[in-house]
C-alpha cells in the first residue's frame, strides 16, 4: 500500500514519548511535536512479509525539504524518532516507542531527503 500524504509530518524523539497506544501518544511534559517543512506531498509505503519469527510490517515515510532546514533533528540522526501524518481523512503514527522510526538523510545542497524505516511485528 503506498499513500500520498497531507504537507504535513510532525516528529518527536522516540525517548521524550511517555505513553502510546494505537490511537494516541501522549509525549513528557514539556516535549511538543516537531513540525517538518516538506516542500512536497512525503510518500508512506507499507508492506508486510513473513519472517522466521513471524509476520513484520515495514513502513517507510520519504520526505523532501530544503537543504538545512531542520538543525534540529539533522544534529540528532542517531535518535530515533516517532512521526505523526495527516492524509485528507485521518491522521496515523509511524513508529512507536518500541519500534521507532531510524533516520536517513541525503542531499544535494539545494534540498534534503529524509527517510524514516521502522520494522516491527504484525
Amino acid at each position: 500500500m503506498t499513500e500520498i500524504i497531507c504537507h504535513s509530518i510532525e516528529y518527536v524523539f522516540a525517548e521524550t514519548i511517555a505513553v502510546i497506544t494505537p490511537n494516541d501518544v501522549t509525549l513528557e511534559p514539556g516535549v511538543s511535536w516537531k513540525y517538518l517543512p516538506v516542500k512536497e506531498k512525503p510518500v508512506y509505503s507499507c508492506n508486510q512479509r513473513n519472517d522466521d519469527a513471524g509476520p513484520i510490517k515495514e513502513e517507510t515515510v520519504t520526505a523532501i525539504t530544503k537543504s538545512g532546514i531542520d538543525g534540529l533533528l539533522k544534529r540528532n540522526l542517531a535518535h530515533a524518532v516517532v512521526l505523526r501524518m495527516k492524509t485528507n481523512q485521518k491522521t496515523f503514527h509511524v513508529g512507536t516507542d518500541r519500534y521507532p522510526c531510524t533516520v536517513e538523510l541525503s542531499g544535494d545542497g539545494i534540498n534534503d531527503t529524509w527517510t524514516f524505516t521502522t520494522t516491527s511485528p504484525v
